[in-house]
């Protein structure tokens, strides 16, 4: 998706320089086409924040339940073993 709105974005700008317009014109539709570009990927990020912090949330839970897990084979082993300590 990041691909294929700066894509846009360049071939908006290249479109705009490659028209037939006077500079003063040219440079106003390049700042126009620049903030709506802007605009666009603000609502991208704002959109994808809660999915990036809720996917972290998950990993970090899932990181805890793992740690804890192997923790606790640890000790089985250590326990049944003592000569798995030395």
């Amino acid at each position: 998706m990041y691909s294929f709105l700066c894509g846009a974005a360049i071939g908006a700008a290249a479109a705009l320089l490659f028209a037939p317009a006077k500079g003063k014109k040219t440079r106003k539709n390049i700042r126009k086409a620049i903030k709506k570009e802007q605009g666009m990927i603000m609502d991208m990020v704002g959109s994808i924040s809660p999915k990036i912090m809720k996917a972290k949330e998950e990993f970090t839970k899932n990181k805890d339940m793992v740690e804890n897990a192997v923790a606790k084979e640890v000790a089985k082993v250590t326990k049944a073993s003592p000569a798995a300590t030395k």
